[in-house]
């Protein structure tokens, strides 16, 4: 079997039409409220469970086998599933911030930012969980890389382009060097955050490819230009990742998907991790900030939980 054959075999997630969060709220009855904040607990409860089991010294084998190929199959799919909707929600974290900034209530946007720069590293934490099988070189190259198409990259998710970084933009402009003490220290949190991110991101491209170098530095350096990216190449990422869009997608689509994706990757890790702790200590804190903003969904007028603020 190989990727393309896996990828018919397992699920697809349904996202909104242009990458964004849709901003209509929940109108829920009591009883639904109930339902959903009772399913929100079970993996709170499932994350705090996970995190008591330690790192599996397992095996490392020096050739692929057909478990671990399966393994790296399963751990690409869930962790592209889970990233690609984290990153609209960092970027919908970052709108509730400004909104709450330009209504001057300081702290409930302190408290979004929060959230963002936390979710942005569980987003970096997942590159590695997505690559956490071995041979990880051979059977990403092997079985995994080998079937995208040249100048394959991340740069073709429509979220990124169309939510994450204009809402970016719109923070970074609002939340200057140039701003008071809180401003700058706010500021130097998500940069921290994102410098995480990236940390990661290259420490995963180094255990996957021998060299670090993505398709897109190879497209770029066999073309003299980067590959430009438009509404083909965000499809070309759909379809590979099994994505459908919709105009129609609710908060509540989201909030069932990432939840059924979490409780996938939570139990993935109970059975068996190879990841260091710092990298698993920044998963299940962006999970816990994702279950504090559907939280925040179902329940609009309740504040931050103090233990879902992080460190």
């Amino acid at each position: 079997m190989d990727y393309d054959d896996y990828r018919r075999l397992q699920q697809r997630i349904v996202l909104s039409a242009h990458g964004a969060i849709p901003m209509t709220a929940l109108d829920l009855t009591q009883e639904e409220c109930d339902a959903i904040l009772g399913r929100i607990a079970g993996i709170r409860d499932l994350l705090n469970r996970s995190i008591l089991f330690p790192p599996s010294p397992s095996h490392i084998p020096q050739a692929p086998t057909p478990m671990e190929i399966w393994l790296g199959f399963r751990r690409w799919g869930i962790s592209h599933h889970l990233f690609i909707p984290l990153m609209a929600l960092n970027g919908y974290c970052f709108h509730e911030a400004l909104e709450a900034s330009g209504e001057t209530e300081r702290q409930k946007a302190e408290d979004w930012l929060t959230l963002a720069s936390r979710i942005r590293k569980a987003c970096g934490a997942l590159f590695l969980y997505g690559v956490d099988f071995q041979p990880c070189t051979s059977i990403y190259c092997a079985w995994v890389r080998s079937k995208m198409p040249p100048g394959f990259s991340g740069s073709w998710i429509r979220e990124h382009h169309e939510y994450f970084q204009p809402a970016l933009v719109r923070f970074l402009g609002a939340y200057s060097e140039n701003g008071d003490a809180s401003a700058k220290e706010t500021l130097a949190k998500w940069m921290a955050a994102d410098c995480r991110y990236h940390d990661l991101h290259r420490l995963s491209m180094r255990r996957a490819v021998g060299d670090g170098k993505s398709l897109a530095a190879i497209y770029t350096d066999e073309n003299k230009k980067a590959h430009e990216v438009g509404e083909a190449e965000f499809r070309c990422y759909d379809n590979w990742f099994s994505i459908d869009r919709r105009d129609d997608t609710t908060r509540l689509d989201y909030l069932f998907q990432i939840c059924d994706l979490m409780e996938r990757a939570l139990v993935d890790l109970t059975v068996g991790r190879r990841l260091e702790a710092s990298v698993t200590s920044d998963l299940f804190d962006g999970m816990r900030a994702t279950l504090a903003v559907f939280g925040k969904w179902v329940a609009p007028e309740a504040t931050v939980p103090p233990e879902s603020r992080g460190h």
